[in-house]
This record gives C-alpha cells, sequence and structure tokens, in this order.
C-alpha cells in the first residue's frame, strides 16, 4: 500500500497523525530473458515517529529498466512472506498535509491465472411450510335467470299432392233389382274405378241397409261405370223397388271358428201307418178224423194224414215310414273347377248330423258329423244320395250317374272314419261332375239326402 493512500486513510479515521512510512524495498529487477525474477525481500519495519507534521517521506527511485519490455514469462512462485515488525510505540502523529507523488510506471507483469477450484456444492432445500387451508366462503346467492326468448315458427313449404289410390266405394244410379242366390245383377256406377273380375263385393241400399248382399264382379267398365256382380249370396232384406245402393269391396272372410258342441238327439219321429193289406185266407186242408177213445184207457191216434198247408196271402204296401230328407247348395268357387262349400246353404236332420264348413273356400271335400258313433254292434246310417247342377244357360242337369266309379274321372266316394264320427265326401268337383255348357256365371251344385 502506497504511503499516500496510508495517510488518506489516517486523515479520514482521524487518529491522528501518521508517522512516517518506512523505507520501501528495492524492487527485485527482472534480467530479461531470464525465466523467473527475484523474489521481493522483506518489508522494512514501520518508523516510529510520532507527533504532527511529519512530512510524507520520499519514494525511492524506481529501478532502471534493462531495455524493452520482454516476453511475459511463466509467473515464478510466490516467496514467503517476511515478518511484520513490531508497531511502534509513539503516538499517532498529526495528519501530514496531502501530497501527490508521481505516478510511477505500470509495471509489466501479466495477469496471473484463474484459480482452478471448482465452484461448492449447493446446500440442500430446506422443507417447504404448509399452513392449514382455510374455511371456504359461503355461495353467493343465484342471480335470476335470463328471459326466455321463443325464435319464430318455421313454416316449410306445402309437399306436393300424393298419387291417388285405388278407388272402390262407389254408388249408384237408382235402379230396380231383384237379386237370387247364385244369380247376377247389372248396375251403373261410378267411372275410373279399380274393380277388376273377381273382386268380392258387398251392395247395400243407401236407404235401408237392411237389404243387402254380396257376391263377386263378372265385369266392369271403367269408362261408363257399369258392373255386373254374380255369384250372389248372403241375401238379406227385401229388393223390387227402385233405390240406390252403395258398392264396395266386401271384407276378406276371418277363419272358421271352432265346431260347437253337438246339439242333443231330437226325438225319434213317428211311426208310420201299418200297411193296408189283409192277413191271406187260411189253407183249404181238413184236420183228420178223430179216432174213437179205446176201452179201458186212452185209444191210440188216429192215423189219418195232415191236410196240405194253405197259399201265403198277397203282402200289403209298405206304410209312409218316417224318414227324412236334408240338402246342401254349394254355390260355383274362384276356382274353374271348384264349388264353394265353405259358404254353402245346408238344412240336415240333427238326427242323422251336422254339416262341417270346410277351411279353404275351394275345397273339394266336405264332411258331416254323424249324431250317432258308428262302431261294434251300431251300423252305419242308410241313406240315399242324388244331386243337379243348375246353368243359367242349360237349367238343371241330373247328375247322378256321375256318383261313384266311372270311366275318366276320379272317384266320387262317401267314407266313413276309422273313429265312426265322420261322413266323407271327396272329389266333389265340376270335372267329376261334368256337363256340356259349364258357365261360371249359373253354376251350382243342389245334394240331396234321403236318409232311409
Amino acid at each position: 500500500m502506497s504511503s499516500e493512500t496510508l495517510d488518506l486513510i489516517c486523515r479520514i479515521l482521524a487518529v491522528g497523525n501518521c508517522g512516517g512510512t518506512g523505507y520501501t524495498g528495492c524492487t527485485g529487477c527482472c534480467v530479461l530473458n531470464q525465466p523467473s525474477c527475484d523474489v521481493t525481500g522483506p518489508t522494512g519495519p514501520t518508523g516510529s515517529g510520532s507527533g504532527g507534521g511529519g512530512g510524507t517521506g520520499y519514494t525511492g527511485p524506481t529501478g532502471p529498466s534493462a531495455g524493452g519490455t520482454g516476453a511475459t514469462g511463466p509467473t515464478g512462485r510466490t516467496g514467503a512472506t517476511g515478518s511484520t515488525g513490531p508497531t511502534g510505540s509513539g503516538g499517532t502523529g498529526p495528519t501530514g498535509a496531502l501530497g501527490t507523488g508521481p505516478t510511477g510506471p505500470t509495471g509489466s507483469g501479466g495477469t496471473g491465472p484463474t484459480g482452478s477450484g471448482g465452484t461448492g456444492a449447493t446446500g440442500p432445500t430446506g422443507p417447504t411450510g404448509q399452513g392449514a387451508t382455510g374455511p371456504s366462503g359461503s355461495q353467493g346467492a343465484t342471480g335470476p335467470s335470463g328471459a326466455l326468448g321463443t325464435g319464430p315458427t318455421g313454416i316449410g313449404a306445402t309437399g306436393p299432392t300424393g298419387v291417388s289410390g285405388d278407388r272402390y266405394n262407389t254408388q249408384s244410379s237408382s235402379a230396380t233389382i231383384s237379386p237370387t242366390l247364385g244369380g247376377s245383377i247389372s248396375l251403373t256406377v261410378g267411372t275410373g274405378l279399380a274393380y277388376i273380375v273377381g273382386n268380392s263385393v258387398v251392395v247395400v241400399n243407401s236407404g235401408s241397409t237392411s237389404n243387402r248382399f254380396e257376391g263377386t264382379v263378372s265385369s266392369y267398365t271403367s269408362g261408363t261405370g257399369a258392373i255386373t256382380i254374380g255369384s250372389i249370396i248372403n241375401i238379406q232384406g227385401s229388393f223390387g223397388s227402385a233405390a240406390v245402393y252403395n258398392v264396395n269391396l266386401d271384407g276378406v272372410d276371418g277363419p272358421t271358428g271352432a265346431t260347437g258342441f253337438t246339439g242333443r238327439t231330437g226325438p225319434t219321429g213317428l211311426t208310420g201307418p201299418t200297411g193296408s193289406g189283409g192277413t191271406g185266407p187260411t189253407g183249404a186242408g181238413t184236420t183228420g178224423v178223430t179216432g174213437p177213445t179205446g176201452a179201458g184207457g186212452t185209444g191210440p191216434t188216429g192215423s189219418g194224414p195232415t191236410g196240405p198247408t194253405g197259399d201265403q196271402g198277397i203282402t200289403g204296401p209298405t206304410g209312409s215310414g218316417g224318414g227324412s230328407v236334408g240338402y246342401i247348395y254349394a254355390p260355383a268357387g274362384s276356382g274353374s273347377v271348384a264349388f264353394n262349400f265353405n259358404t254353402a246353404v245346408t238344412s240336415i236332420p240333427a238326427s242323422f248330423g251336422t254339416y262341417v264348413v270346410p277351411g279353404s273356400t275351394d275345397s273339394s271335400t266336405f264332411s258331416i258329423t254323424l249324431t250317432t258313433t258308428v262302431g261294434s254292434g251300431v251300423p252305419p246310417p242308410r241313406f240315399f244320395l242324388t244331386g243337379f247342377i243348375y246353368s243359367s244357360t242349360n237349367g238343371w242337369v241330373d247328375i247322378q250317374r256321375y256318383f261313384g266309379n266311372h270311366t275318366g274321372t276320379a272317384n266320387i266316394a262317401a267314407n266313413i272314419n276309422t273313429a265312426g264320427t265322420t261322413l266323407t265326401f271327396s272329389n266333389m268337383t265340376k270335372t267329376n261332375l261334368p256337363y256340356t255348357g259349364n258357365d261360371a256365371s249359373g253354376y251350382a251344385l243342389y245334394l240331396y239326402i234321403n236318409i232311409l
């Protein structure tokens, strides 16, 4: 530390006048091109001068430079620090006047290398303080709901009109008709309807709905509305007066219901009167003569021959017995060779049996549930079956000759089932009951059952 600096510190600290600075040892010379310099000599002891007014000691002269600055050599080893001289016992002298000595030349020594000591390890992080969570504040009141806005109702454009469906419901012009079972009638109804041949229709008096019937469309002219309805069935009410009629498709027939219980057997019919034939006359043979009675006992029997037996009289005619007759009427079916036994009109005597409606409209078979079960000791009922076909073009035709086995057609047969409860008639078709001039509009079968 320079003497000027030390003196300045003494003045600032106001500790009194400092003693003069001791002589500075001479700086070791640096010999050009030498690898190292001499070590610095020890600092001389501080002077013991005291009292004020001591001037600053003179600065020793700078040693001569040995020519230009040589290349910086490696830093020499630091010499050992000399021991500090004892502090003088004199009091601090007054601060000398502050004089500035001339600045010495800058030394040529280079900056020493940075120490290679590494940075010390970071100390551990202290634990984080965890204060308790404060209580939650109370929930504020819910604000009022905003007014509910309603947007305008959208109105889309109206779609195009759909295609018109088939029309059947219509009304006739005023007409006078007299429908008959199995027959046909003609009316004039609306034009452009969807009727085709074979449609089932119902015809109802618009002024009196109790007057009605059902049938099948035989023809319809769309341009004029002329319609012909044939195979008429289920006639109800009265006709013959002019009226307007409603015409529409008939509903589909539902399935056949279960057969009901067989009713109790009716009372036996009255016995017919006895025939009027009288008893035949007695034969003309005479009785032989009785022999005389023997004496003392019974005499021997007379030996005369027995007279001949007379001729038997004529048997009288059989009385009119208590037999009965049933019938089955079946209109033409929808097929070309079928009868409609499903809608047949029947009248079978209860003493004989009950007609069973077939499950199919165009069935070729129908049956009768017998009132008395046929079994051991119970013979089958005796009956005689005949029939006719009616054609609107050929009238009545006897079909008796076609029953049974015949050439060219199937057998029309009547059979009793194994249980002895049902009498079944099979192969009842137009093909098996042929005749010339078959026509669908008036074709109908009438069967008569004469119970013996």
